[in-house]
């Protein structure tokens, strides 16, 4: 799973506002504002944001580990539609539901399934275990190679230039390591270390 933090370059201290504390620092977004909801994310799935961040983006750093994903079979992820097959209904009186039966009906599909009628007028197709399902494209399984270490100038809403990669952790880490310093460094110079 990809994970991220934006943390925020010690040079840009707001006088305006006072400095955020603890994790609202760190850009961790789950408790930089804790009247809103917390930020969860799927694998694959990109997380909803419910704070904006003080300045441009440009004026902060996003580190993040990236495994490398490789498109998969139904098979490789244990897809519950092709372990137990699935059921497609759909409203022939419709534009789209009389495409969508034209389809499967021309073999297009390239699926094998049974066609019967619902009591709501509508035709269920029903597709046997053991075939790909309709959103095997978008299946993934994670590649055995090591994850990219990444910062990224910028934050969610843009990128502020190139990404920086390490091939090994530990550079990572020092990487940010030093930058959450700088932060400290400044911020107990302007006084704001505690609040």
């Amino acid at each position: 799973m990809a994970r991220s933090r934006t943390i925020r370059p010690a040079g840009l201290t707001s006088s305006r506002r006072p400095a955020a504390r603890g994790a609202r620092l760190l850009g961790d977004p789950s408790q930089a504002n804790r009247q809103h909801r917390p930020v969860a994310a799927g694998v694959g799935q990109h997380a909803t944001r419910t704070w904006t961040p003080y300045g441009h983006p440009g004026a902060w750093q996003t580190f993040g580990i990236r495994p490398y994903w490789r498109k998969a079979t139904c098979a490789e992820v244990d897809c519950s539609h092709w372990r137990q097959g699935w059921v497609t209904a759909v409203d022939e009186t419709t534009d789209l539901g009389r495409r969508q039966a034209d389809y499967f009906r021309s073999g297009a599909s390239g699926r094998s399934y049974t066609e019967a009628r619902t009591d709501a007028g509508w035709t269920a197709f029903e597709f046997h275990s053991g075939q790909q399902c309709f959103g095997f494209g978008q299946h993934q399984v994670p590649w055995d190679r090591p994850e990219l270490y990444v910062v990224q100038a910028g934050d969610w809403r843009a990128a502020a230039g190139p990404a920086r990669v390490y091939d090994r952790g530990d550079q990572w880490a020092d990487d940010l390591h030093t930058h959450v310093d700088r932060i400290a460094t400044a911020r107990s110079r302007a006084g704001t270390a505690g609040n």
